[in-house]
């Protein structure tokens, strides 16, 4: 008798298979290719960009080479942030070699003034072209004339800048001293900064006493 009951069920499972793939069968052949075509799609899209990104890299690091080829057509069809990471490459390799300080600060000013390219990436230029003017590279352009964008996290070292430019160039030590105990009263909580300021603090307070 559990036969004849086990047969019946059995039966009508099958049945009810028959009439579902009779009702949706091409909907789920369908289905199942668009995910088949979808997986490899996918897969493929992933293969590409990761061949693209290794291009772009391949590019990047041809600008460190001493013979780069044409530095335009590096940076050709990059995105701005890989643009910016090329354009402080450049700068490395210009500064690497005697007599390029002037094309690198150029390099800088540029990148520094793309506001397409990542904030903190311009506040480093900035930063950069900043020192060369305090290490007297760049004497044609005064500091105050390069400015990072604005709000960025740079802007504690921009003044740090601005005091060693007074103290250590300009030999003004109360102008320098007053400007570094601003920065510890503005950054209590960055603890390089802080210590770097205080520690400049101290060597202008002593020059100052000292009438160097």
């Amino acid at each position: 008798m559990n036969d004849i009951f086990r047969d019946v069920d059995e039966a009508l499972k099958q049945e009810k298979v028959a009439q579902f793939w009779q009702k949706h069968g091409t909907f789920v052949i369908i289905l199942v290719i668009l995910l088949v075509l979808g997986t490899g799609l996918y897969s493929g899209y992933k293969s590409w960009m990761k061949t693209d990104q290794e291009h772009k890299t391949a590019r990047l690091l041809e600008i460190t080479k001493e013979t780069a080829p044409d530095f335009d057509t590096l940076l050709a069809n990059l995105n701005p942030d890989q643009k910016a990471v090329g354009l402080l490459l450049e700068t490395q390799r210009l500064l690497e070699e005697d007599g390029r300080e002037v094309e690198a600060f150029d390099t800088l000013q540029t990148l520094a003034a793309d506001s397409s390219a990542d904030q903190t990436l311009r506040g480093l230029a900035a930063y950069y072209a900043r020192n060369l003017i305090i290490d007297g590279k760049i004497t044609t352009t005064p500091l105050s004339a390069i400015q990072g964008p604005a709000g960025s996290i740079w802007d504690g070292y921009y003044q740090l800048q601005d005091a060693t430019y007074q103290g250590a160039v300009e030999k003004n030590y109360k102008e320098a001293i007053s400007l570094l105990d601003k920065i510890l009263e503005a950054y209590p909580q960055d603890m390089v900064l802080k210590e770097q300021a205080a520690q400049l603090k101290y060597v202008y307070e002593y020059d100052q006493k000292q009438g160097n």
